[in-house]
């Protein structure tokens, strides 16, 4: 198990480079750099324009311009921010833990939402459950996520006052954005935990637990279930990616100071390093989860092995 983690890891070391190497060049094809952004009006002094670039150091070659951004990746150094001139490693250290709160409980509102809304859609294939089930699914999925919290603010908020509009600091600044962004990832969770369990709940090991005499929640859950996690642990590990990219439009409609809400205003300023920083943060954080999501199959099925 040890050789294939390092293999893994080893591997990932090209990809996050590649990756790198993409962001780095992209962001500086967007029309309007942060030297224009900076100067507003006064960008039409062709000497402030100079003077500028050369103190940000974007007058150098793009190739020595990254090699000298990854050799301080590789210290640990992300730059600063070509706005505030603050390190873009304590900008993002300082947001992280929301953003990580945030993805967290929409994670586990999509698992719990997700998985007992399909098993239970899949027990009572045809009924009024699974149709229920299946059209909250299609409802979730279809609506917009920026629509929805917006909805919840007005609903929670405005009207009936029972959570903070915006804001960040404690469970009721969280609950609003995290139930956006996990409705639309329970919404995918519910529909293919149904299919997998009505797959299983077709197999001989389900009748011969049935035939012992086992209680239809034992046989639902225990069994049916456990069997049909495999391809869903794959669909969760998957959707990290998603909600890390779900997050900073969420965190933006709530003022959630977040990663992504740091990053759209990033984008906005074009600031380079910090915008370099987040996306090879959560490209690692992505090549992170999918390894543990293979390391979680042994776990669900003892025969799977690495070795």
């Amino acid at each position: 198990m040890m050789q294939y983690v390092g293999r893994r890891l080893l591997l990932a070391v090209p990809t996050l480079l590649l990756m790198s190497i993409v962001v780095f060049i992209s962001v500086r094809l967007v029309p309007g750099g942060p030297v224009q952004v900076m100067l507003g009006l006064a960008q039409t002094n062709p000497a402030a324009v100079a003077r500028l670039t050369r103190e940000l150091g974007l007058n150098l070659p793009l190739w020595q311009q990254y090699a000298s951004w990854l050799a301080g990746v590789v210290r640990g150094d992300f730059g600063t921010s070509l706005f505030t001139g603050e390190g873009v490693a304590t900008m993002i250290a300082q947001r992280f833990p929301n953003t990580l709160a945030l993805v967290a409980s929409s994670m586990l509102i999509s698992i719990v939402l997700g998985v007992v809304g399909g098993v239970a859609a899949a027990v009572h294939k045809g009924g009024w459950i699974d149709l229920l089930v299946t059209f909250a699914a299609v409802l979730g999925v279809s609506l917009p996520g920026f629509w929805f919290g917006l909805m919840l603010i007005l609903l929670f908020a405005v009207d009936l006052r029972w959570l903070p509009v915006a804001g960040a600091g404690g469970l009721r600044f969280l609950v609003l954005p995290a139930f956006t962004l996990g409705v639309t990832t329970a919404s995918v969770v519910a529909r293919f935990v149904r299919a997998s369990v009505v797959e299983a709940l077709r197999e001989d090991y389900i009748r011969t637990a049935r035939a012992k005499g086992l209680s239809p929640l034992r046989v639902n859950y225990k069994h049916a279930l456990r069997n049909a996690l495999i391809p869903v642990v794959t669909l969760v590990g998957l959707q990290v990616g998603g909600l890390l990219s779900g997050a900073f439009v969420v965190e933006s409609v709530f003022g959630y100071a977040g990663i992504g809400q740091l990053t759209v205003q990033a984008l906005q300023e074009r600031d380079f390093p910090v915008i370099q920083a987040v996306t090879l943060m959560v490209a690692t954080i992505y090549v992170l989860v999918n390894l543990a999501v293979d390391i979680v199959y042994s776990a669900i099925d003892p025969r799977i092995r690495y070795e």
